[in-house]
């Protein structure tokens, strides 16, 4: 099942036309994504950039002002697989930065709830542990960690 996941995006990719194909290991929420920085920088005169969902290349509608920047500066457009939009057109290009709006506001509730668990978690008693790269988790306050 997870290979038919992992497939999914590039069978739609090459279904759109893509000739050339960039898989970003990282995460959409940080900026030193080594393919993304790659692909910006092959871009060539009316290339598309095509990405499956919009949240895969971005999580804040700065990061999506900086990411279009490029790709316009490149002379190149955007398109967004799942929701049909693009930057090729001035109605595209406002539905863009709508959506990035939202992702923006949808990360910062995810903050905001992990943040109130983990207090609630703490108020309880129990240690949070937070590493590096990861996401946090709770452990009974009896715990070895």
């Amino acid at each position: 099942m997870a290979s038919r996941e992992a497939r999914r995006p590039v069978c739609g990719a090459k279904a759109a036309g893509c000739k050339r194909l960039a898989e970003e290991r990282a995460s959409g929420g940080r900026w030193d994504r080594p393919e993304l920085h790659r692909l910006l920088g092959e871009l060539d005169e009316g290339d598309i950039v095509v990405v499956r969902k919009p949240d895969r290349l971005m999580r804040s509608l700065k990061d999506l002002l900086l990411i279009l920047e490029k790709i316009e500066a490149a002379g190149a457009g955007f398109c967004s697989l799942t929701e049909a939009i693009g930057t090729t057109t001035t109605a595209g290009r406002m539905m863009m930065l709508m959506l990035g709006s939202f992702a923006e506001f949808e990360r910062a509730i995810v903050r905001e709830r992990t943040m109130a668990g983990l207090q609630v978690a703490r108020s309880a008693g129990e240690k949070v542990v937070i590493a590096q790269n990861s996401r946090p988790i709770s452990a009974p306050k009896s715990s070895a960690c």
